[in-house]
């Protein structure tokens, strides 16, 4: 009688549904994914006249304790030059025609593993060419510890993200002796 019942509450014991639990490989698995793209323009005219075309990308997608995110964008710009400074374009300076002011391209990719709810180690890679802002190119690398401080549920959708790590970069500045038209004014 007693082996029976020892027995019995043994084989209970690991019946997962008289536990509460799941069944080896009835998990479910964690799948998230996110993604936002914007695209933004903008138009003046009257004493002048620019024109300006943004687009932007960010996605990321989880599962379990994998992310893989990438984002990116570009922004392109130009312009009529008023080259005799009197406030006006004249018939001769809308002739001459437009003369590019913004041009910038980038895209990164980045890879977390989750060793909790917060925290993960990650690499990241990518780059941008922004040539008005100095590079021909700027290419790096990155691997790091990452760890979420304030989370969004804690305070209706605010976060705080602290990050230490290592980052390796490869910069090809602007010569402005090749191209006078993209020196920087201070």
């Amino acid at each position: 009688m007693l082996l029976s019942f020892l027995l019995g509450g043994y084989a209970f014991a690991w019946d997962s549904e008289f536990m509460g639990t799941e069944k080896p490989g009835d998990a479910e698995t964690e799948i998230e994914t996110e993604l936002s793209v914007e695209l933004g323009g903008m138009w003046t005219v009257g004493n002048t006249d620019s024109r300006t075309l943004s687009g932007k990308y960010d996605g990321a997608h989880r599962v379990d304790r994998n992310k893989f995110s990438a984002r990116g964008g570009a922004l392109m710009g130009s312009t009529m030059v008023d080259s005799n400074s009197d406030g006006r374009l004249d018939d001769s300076e809308r002739l001459a025609g437009r003369v590019e002011t913004a041009n910038r391209q980038e895209a990164w990719l980045r890879y977390d593993r989750y060793n909790g709810e917060r925290d993960s180690f990650y690499g990241l890679t990518g780059g941008f060419r922004d040539p008005y802002g100095g590079y021909d190119s700027r290419l790096n690398v990155q691997i790091g510890y990452s760890y979420q401080i304030v989370a969004p549920e804690e305070d209706e959708g605010a976060s705080l993200v602290g990050e230490f790590g290592f980052d390796a970069a490869r910069e090809d500045v602007v010569d402005a002796s090749v191209n006078p038209d993209l020196i920087l004014a201070a």
